[in-house]
């Protein structure tokens, strides 16, 4: 008999231990490395890296969105739904624009998984500025319509590789105007070498009517595939009772045509000129 009891026992503690070992786990989300650093990149490129997402539980996982904290990075799943052991690759773009320096976005997976239902992804790197602008944006305070302002703005070849700018691109129509003269002139196209600088001059003359400016220049270099580097100018006019409403309606800004022979650089600055005074 007690044997009997015996054998009962272990049967029913087999039997438990059996039904706690068929306990499902659910969906599991795992990234394989989350994290990419993709070193360096020019302005105006785009970054691609692709994230691997593998469903590690019994039960099928799925996606139900992807998030980023910036428009400029987008994440696309190639898979959003994932049987046990399966893997969708997650599909990430950085769009570099304008940004410069170090850069980290980060981006987040949503699923079904309950225990960690918001996956994080992070890529880093840094932007490195084509043109580097001294100063960085153009901004003229106190205006008087009608009278005419100038400012200079110094712009150095920030790349590895020689480049050659060709033109400030104008739009039609707008009350500024850019001049380069001065000693040492030469025509446009012009090839600066990396570290290399030119300085030229920008003049506005705000109409009687506008009280704001806001625009931007264009520098077009050579090559089939570059893009034009833009470079912000804006303004006020003295005791302007605020900011406008809608800057692009204040009146845009615009270059008046450089044709070979009319735009003249005021200055050309080589590597070994730094630190000079000027004589």
């Amino acid at each position: 008999m007690k044997r009997f009891h015996l054998v009962c026992w272990v049967m029913i503690v087999a039997a438990a231990l059996a039904l706690g070992g068929c306990k499902k786990s659910g969906p599991v989300a795992q990234i394989e490395a989350p994290a990419f650093d993709f070193g360096t990149a020019d302005q105006d490129t785009q970054v691609n890296h692709t994230y691997v997402l593998k469903n590690l539980g019994d039960q099928p996982l799925e996606i139900s969105r992807t998030r980023s904290t910036c428009g400029c990075t987008v994440a696309n799943p190639t898979k959003m739904k994932l049987a046990p052991g399966e893997t969708s690759n997650i599909e990430v773009t950085f769009s570099t624009g304008h940004r410069s320096g170090k850069q980290e976005k980060h981006i987040t997976v949503e699923t079904n998984d309950t225990k960690n239902p918001k996956t994080s992804l992070v890529l880093t790197g840094e932007v490195i500025e084509r043109m580097k602008f001294d100063p960085n944006r153009m901004y003229f305070e106190d205006l008087q319509p009608g009278k005419e302002v100038s400012k200079d703005v110094t712009v150095t070849n920030n790349a590895k590789d020689p480049m050659t700018i060709t033109e400030i691109k104008p739009a039609e129509g707008d009350p500024l105007t850019v001049k380069m003269a001065g000693e040492g002139k030469k025509e446009l196209p012009i090839t600066l070498k990396p570290t290399e600088s030119l300085t030229f001059t920008v003049t506005l003359t705000l109409p009687a009517d506008k009280q704001f400016f806001h625009s931007r220049l264009d520098l077009l270099t050579q090559g089939a595939d570059a893009k034009p580097v833009t470079y912000y100018v804006s303004g006020r006019v003295k005791n302007a009772p605020g900011l406008a409403a809608n800057p692009a309606s204040a009146g845009t800004a615009q270059v008046a045509p450089m044709p070979a022979g009319v735009g003249r650089i005021q200055k050309v600055i080589k590597p070994e000129d730094k630190g000079k005074s000027d004589k």
